[in-house]
């Protein structure tokens, strides 16, 4: 893909919400198939951030960005 001629990849990363494989199964490929949507990487970001800070860890910084 070409955008103002610079050459572009698309990318579609697969982000989830929840690691455990049932979880994950039931609260978001299921949901997902049913609704016809896709994870939201916000919402992923938010998660990860709490997770993070109730933990005691690191605070979430990941090597993306996200915009609007």
């Amino acid at each position: 893909m070409n955008i103002g001629g610079v050459d572009c990849v698309m990318v579609e990363p697969d982000i989830d919400y929840y690691q455990d494989l049932a979880a994950h199964a039931l609260l978001e490929v299921i949901a997902n198939a049913l609704t016809h949507s896709l994870t939201d990487p916000t919402e992923v970001y938010v998660l990860r951030w709490i997770a993070g800070r109730t933990a005691g860890i690191p605070e979430f910084a990941p090597i993306y960005t996200i915009t609007s």
